[in-house]
């Protein structure tokens, strides 16, 4: 599975939602919603409208999301390592959209599309760490840093896994295009055969 072949819609719906509602801070909070739900929009269409229009919505959802999540990081008075991170976050739900990758003429790599297949879940986590971990009580600087290493971590393991299973799969359609090609050429050689048998017969 690749991953423009996730249900991208599914999710960014999910993150859409659980970002208006579940935030205490309310600052720009509807024009990003609406800008993400347009990053949404752009991928999900890409299968319905032509390339041009899906490349308007990503661009002008893209300006408008970098623009107001700037604003409301610098509007924070207190910044903590997790900000700097959604900062990422962001970038990376900017580049996600198939749109982008058109529009700029750009090749997905073997490196990109693990990253781009990763990207649903690396939000999640950074979603998971602000709301739910790093939330309750103040933590130390330290502390914080340990646990986005241990998630980086456990990316990277995810990420090595696919790239294994990726390279498995690839050995194996070239041991079955091997397969089908020592099956073609055996049955050529017998096909000569029954052919020069025939010639055969017939000079006798």
């Amino acid at each position: 599975m690749t991953y423009e072949d996730e249900p991208y819609w599914i999710y960014g719906t999910i993150g859409v939602i659980l970002f208006r509602f579940w935030n205490k801070d309310k600052t720009y909070i509807n024009l990003i919603s609406v800008f993400a739900a347009g990053l949404i929009a752009s991928q999900s269409l890409t299968s319905y409208t032509v390339i041009q229009n899906t490349e308007i919505i990503w661009a002008i959802s893209s300006a408008g999301i970098f623009v107001f999540y700037s604003l409301r990081f610098k509007r924070k008075s207190e910044k903590q390592i997790i900000d700097y991170v959604k900062i990422g976050g962001v970038m990376l739900l900017i580049i996600y959209p198939i749109p982008f990758w058109i529009l700029f003429q750009l090749v997905i790599t073997p490196f990109w599309h693990l990253l781009l297949y990763a990207t649903p879940f690396i939000l999640a986590s950074i979603f998971v760490y602000d709301r739910m971990i790093l939330k309750p009580e103040p933590m130390k600087k330290k502390f914080t840093i340990i646990l986005l290493i241990q998630t980086v971590l456990i990316f990277a393991l995810f990420i090595f896994a696919i790239i294994q299973k990726m390279e498995a799969d690839r050995l194996a359609e070239e041991a079955e295009r091997q397969r089908r090609n020592v099956e073609n050429q055996q049955k050529l050689i017998h096909a000569m055969r029954v052919t020069m048998d025939e010639m055969k017969a017939s000079a006798r």
